[in-house]
């Protein structure tokens, strides 16, 4: 589901940059520049949001989004399945569910030093917990 999709603040460089994502978008067709790693989520089963790892080959940034229409309890959900979850208005992700969503790459020695040189940087600018996890700010689709 990309439907209304909002890109958030940049983990690793600290840039809040937002836009919307839907299809037939100019953006949607690849004419904004959107690579970044994203962690999306999209309306699920069993009252859990489902997590999908876009762009898992960029590591310029990690980003959160939650698509629209998906219920609060659901993101809650998916988050507390995937490191301390909720902190306010901002998100903790586990390292390993990073490398859980992002399938077969985790297995890939070159994919991991990239992965572990974007959480030195952001450890560099105070997003990593004491625990190693990734914080983010979590901002839904449209501002809501």
């Amino acid at each position: 589901m990309w439907h209304s999709l909002l890109v958030i603040r940049d983990l690793v460089l600290g840039v809040e940059e937002f836009f919307i994502a839907d299809p037939g978008s100019a953006c949607a067709a690849g004419h904004w520049d959107t690579r970044r790693m994203q962690i999306v989520f999209s309306a699920g089963d069993n009252h859990v949001a489902q997590a999908v790892l876009v762009d898992p080959d960029d590591f310029t940034a990690l980003s959160l989004g939650i698509a629209q229409h998906v219920p609060r309890p659901q993101v809650v959900a998916a988050l507390a399945k995937m490191g301390p979850g909720l902190d306010g208005a901002e998100a903790f992700v586990s390292v390993a569910a990073i490398k859980g969503l992002a399938g077969d790459r985790a297995a890939d020695a070159e994919w991991l030093a990239q992965l572990d040189s974007m959480i030195e940087r952001a450890r560099k600018r105070g997003s990593i917990n004491e625990a190693g996890d990734m914080r983010g700010h979590l901002v839904r689709a449209g501002g809501q």
